[in-house]
């Protein structure tokens, strides 16, 4: 960057699903107008749950990848910005539940962009496990206790973060569901990065750069 309970269904993101149809073109100039560049990549996989990045030629340690400015990632601060006003009496709410949150007003704001209709409708991650693959982890204690905590911790989100948001329809939206914020939880947890500006941290997700993040073999 450069300054300027049970496992819940995860519903897909408020765009249309056109997204295995567009061309890594249409993903590439897209992202050159919001200032992002890539240099020796290309988009693999048409499946719109598999794709990700890989390098055109073998990559150098220390090469540069990408440059995004700050004004085209989505950030905790812009959540913190707009809807602090909502959320004036919660005490240190999660960054994550934050961008969660920014990242369905972007969804929802800008349905036809390439990027958002690039997004998944489901990550790998606990929160799409289902009872299955819950019950095969019973006895990790472990395990069991931080799910437990990380369920509590998105239900208090809920409460507090993104129910004060959906009170207010007319200025937010209708599309800001417990569905589709668990939906956006997921996709922050699995492609957003911690970075810090004068001494503020926060988490943002940069549109292209989270495709790093995916299980592609040949990437």
């Amino acid at each position: 960057l450069h300054p300027p309970p049970p496992s819940s269904t995860l519903l897909p993101p408020p765009a249309p699903s056109s997204s295995e149809k567009m061309s890594e073109n249409e993903l590439f100039d897209w992202a050159k107008l919001r200032g992002i560049e890539t240099f020796g990549l290309q988009v693999t996989g048409t499946d719109v749950e598999e794709r990700g990045l890989k390098g055109v030629n073998a990559i150098e340690e220390g090469a540069l990848l990408v440059s995004a400015p700050l004004a085209a990632a989505i950030t905790s601060q812009a959540a913190q910005q707009r809807f602090g006003h909502v959320w004036s009496s919660v005490r240190n709410p999660s960054l994550v539940h934050m961008l969660a949150i920014e990242l369905l007003h972007h969804c929802q704001t800008h349905p036809d962009d390439p990027w958002v209709r690039s997004l998944p409708s489901k990550v790998d991650n606990w929160l799409s496990w289902s009872p299955a693959d819950r019950a095969a982890l019973k006895g990790c204690v472990k395990v069991e206790q931080l799910l437990a905590q990380q369920e509590k911790a998105l239900e208090e989100a809920e409460k507090s973060l993104l129910t004060p948001v959906r009170a207010s329809p007319k200025e937010f939206g209708e599309g800001f569901s417990p569905e589709r914020f668990r939906w956006a939880v997921s996709l922050v947890l699995s492609r957003s990065f911690s970075v810090t500006l004068v001494d503020e941290p926060m988490l943002a997700v940069i549109p292209l750069v989270d495709l790093f993040n995916h299980v592609r073999p040949d990437a």
